[in-house]
């Protein structure tokens, strides 16, 4: 009896704490679809550092000085990462 009692309560333990089948495929679509917009937003410059930077905490991003200086007015550089 107490065997019984014991797999009845592992068994509504297991059924109670693990998603179902239809539960970890809508999280399997759902973390597809975030990858998705991960990539997206990599190729579209979700990779920038940015930060708060000076007194005004305005928005500053990294960049690599070593690649180069460009714009008509030198004003353009490129992102750290790209």
């Amino acid at each position: 009896m107490v065997a019984l009692v014991a797999i009845v309560v592992t068994l509504v333990a297991v059924r109670w704490y693990v998603p179902s089948v239809s539960d970890m495929q809508a999280l399997r679509t759902e973390r597809s679809e975030l990858e998705a917009s991960i990539s997206d937003l990599e190729q579209r410059g979700g990779k920038l550092q940015i930060s708060p930077c000076g007194p005004e905490r305005r928005l500053c991003v990294a960049v690599q000085d070593y690649t180069g200086i460009f714009g008509k007015d030198g004003d353009y550089r490129i992102a750290k990462g790209y």
